[in-house]
């Protein structure tokens, strides 16, 4: 490869300083205007939020013309609560609601099941932050008609495909509700 000496390069018009100058500023002058509109970003966001979501804060590029800084504390968090419906096979149901651990709803569905009189009781469905509804024949016989459990966000919905399941099941004998229930979510202090 053929190197250009300064002289040659100075014979061509080319002042070599200011090519020097000229690539200094194309390179270093013009990333800095890049990185400098990124540091206006909005990155003061609360936890769990996404950089640039309506919760986030622009950055403060001079917080002394703003007034005061107000500082968020968090005092708690959210946790999901669980409930469970279990079903003896003579017929006799159990249920238990707002268990903060799956665990706990499942044992006390089953106790209450028991403590009722059922027999050999199994949890039949478990679920959280949502309704459940149970359904049941009108004039059924425990353990020979077929009831539903359904969950839904709301009462009313879970209420409506309930009924509407049972009785397609029971070949169209109208249902009733049995139970119904919602769990929510609760707010643990620190």
């Amino acid at each position: 490869m053929r190197r250009i000496k300064k002289e040659n390069f100075n014979q061509l018009g080319f002042n070599v300083s200011g090519i020097f100058k000229f690539a200094f500023f194309a390179t270093f002058g013009m990333s800095s205007v890049f990185f400098a509109g990124a540091s206006f970003a909005q990155t003061r966001c609360p936890p769990g939020s996404a950089i640039g979501s309506g919760q986030c804060a622009p950055d403060d590029v001079d917080s002394s013309d703003q007034g005061p800084v107000t500082v968020v504390r968090y005092t708690g968090y959210w946790t999901k609560t669980w409930g469970a419906l279990a079903n003896g096979e003579n017929g006799i149901g159990g249920v238990s609601v707002d268990f903060e651990k799956k665990r706990d709803a499942k044992l006390s569905a089953i106790k209450n099941c028991e403590d009722r009189g059922g027999t050999k009781c199994k949890v039949v469905i478990t679920y959280y932050d949502q309704c459940v509804v149970a359904t049941f024949p009108k004039n059924g016989v425990p353990g020979k008609s077929s009831g539903r459990t359904n969950t839904a966000a709301t009462i009313e919905e879970a209420t409506q495909d309930g009924l509407q399941s049972c009785s397609e099941l029971n070949g169209g004998v109208p249902c009733e509700v049995v139970y119904q229930a919602c769990t929510q979510r609760k707010y643990i202090k620190y």
